[in-house]
């Protein structure tokens, strides 16, 4: 019985006479017998008769084969963006950190460019996970060295920059030991105050953490919003809290604070926590209240405790003349909340009275009434800066304008920073007007600190207020 004999296409032939099997898949190549295969590459390209017109078909197989390359790249591309979204938690964290370190910024734009090939600017950067605004630092940070700036960026091409006298100057201002206990956000405005250093507190946060000046930050609790006052003595605030002493053991004082203005109007010390030691608190406030003209109706705010619920306390703001003083007791999560005066009392013992040790009441009293007249008259307050509460409490304005002195600044560091000498720069610009030289402050006295020698030699920064 003769064999059955397969019929190819002529296009099949034309590949093996040409040398192109490849193109066909592997599994029908191995089907076809050997000696076929043989002969066909025997055969003759030219032997074929319109073998010219065969390209025409040999680019659409190109442009297939193609289409299927680019498939496989894309499952690869595919399973590798899985990977790596899944380890996208872990390196993250780390990524971002990486614009303080240079060599691992480098290591990181050099991915960012490969992947930006491929996929483009926008996807890129979601993929690593960063902002554009981010990777365009990054990417001037690695293409400018500068040794007349601090951040290593050219003045001329960015300057808008803090100068090095100016960082300097800072330094100096954070490593003041009298300005030690003061957050961050006080002694900007102090530096502003003094004319020294201009400049927004997002500059003094980032160069505070450049030159490893960093505060230690409070963790602030989750809460609502609270009392919103828009003048002093609409709501005041009373709360009492404890200090240990070494002779007398443990004592309490008890803070009376505006809500507007976070000045601290009064304060008392007592050995136990009584109706007397509010009331002696509220004598002092009312001391400093009758001198503000805006004291007729007056809203105090205390906690649900027996030394301030009694009767005592009740016929002390019943007898008061001149003043109508409505107390409220404030409920926890609910409006009106006392959490103010609470602030109160973490920044006296966290700035102040954990500092030292306190042999008893009146060391504690002496101490006290200097940290009260800083916090009230010389340290500028976050919420008010670059006012400190004693100014916003009595409309006591300053003798500047704050505005303007932002933008003088802003022209002077623009001036210097364009007129910067970078090896890096071919020619330096015409400076004949311009000094490299810091800020010098607008008005031309010293600091003017006085010192006040307390028993345990502890030193606070205080200074004359400013009368309306």
């Amino acid at each position: 019985m003769k064999k059955h004999r397969e019929k190819y296409d002529s296009y099949i032939t034309y590949l093996y006479a040409t040398g192109q099997e490849e193109k066909l898949p592997l599994t029908f190549r191995r089907e076809i017998p050997y000696t076929t295969i043989s002969n066909w590459r025997k055969e003759h390209s030219k032997k074929f008769k319109g073998s010219e017109y065969r390209d025409l078909h040999d680019q659409a197989f190109r442009v297939a084969g193609l289409e299927d390359k680019n498939r496989r790249l894309k499952q690869q591309m595919r399973s590798i963006l899985r990977s790596y979204l899944s380890l996208r938690n872990i390196l993250g964290p780390v990524i971002r950190k990486s614009g303080n370190d240079s060599d691992t910024q480098r290591e990181v734009l050099s991915a960012i460019r490969y992947l930006i090939e491929v996929a483009g600017v926008h996807a890129a950067l979601r993929i690593i996970g960063i902002s554009r605004t981010q990777f365009q630092q990054w990417k001037l940070e690695s293409q400018y060295k500068c040794f007349d700036s601090f951040i290593s960026l050219c003045t001329k091409r960015h300057p808008h920059q803090l100068s090095l006298e100016e960082v300097e100057m800072m330094k100096r201002w954070m490593s003041k030991p009298e300005l030690e206990h003061w957050p961050l956000s006080s002694i900007a405005a102090q530096a502003l105050r003094k004319g020294s250093i201009i400049a927004s507190l997002y500059s003094w946060y980032k160069y505070a953490k450049l030159v490893g000046h960093e505060r230690k930050k409070w963790k602030k609790k989750s809460k609502g919003t609270g009392v919103i006052t828009t003048y002093p003595n609409e709501y005041l605030h009373l709360d009492a809290t404890q200090v240990d002493t070494i002779s007398m053991g443990r004592v309490y004082i008890c803070f009376i604070m505006d809500n507007f203005s976070r000045m601290i109007l009064g304060y008392s010390i007592a050995r136990k926590k009584r109706f007397s030691l509010v009331i002696d608190a509220l004598k002092n406030a009312l001391e400093v209240l009758m001198k503000h003209p805006n004291h007729d109706d007056v809203n105090l705010v205390t906690d649900g405790g027996r030394e301030n619920n009694n009767k005592d306390v009740s016929e002390f703001l019943s007898r008061l003349s001149g003043i109508k003083m409505k107390k409220i007791t404030a409920v926890h999560g609910f409006i009106p909340s006392n959490n103010p005066v609470e602030v109160i009392h973490r920044v006296m013992k966290s700035c102040y009275l954990n500092r030292r040790s306190f042999v008893g009441t009146e060391d504690l009293d002496l101490y006290l009434q200097a940290a009260v007249k800083e916090y009230n008259e010389v340290r500028p307050h976050y919420r008010h800066r670059p006012l400190t509460p004693r100014e916003v409490y009595f409309n006591i304005p300053l003798k500047f304008s704050v505005r303007r002195r932002m933008r003088n600044a802003a022209r002077k560091r623009l001036k210097v920073n364009r007129c910067g000498s970078c090896i890096q720069c071919k020619k330096p610009a015409d400076c004949s007007n311009s000094r490299h030289h810091a800020h010098k402050p607008d008005n031309q006295h010293s600091d003017n600190l006085l010192t006040k020698n307390l028993p345990s030699k502890v030193t606070l920064v205080s200074e004359k207020p400013e009368m309306q």
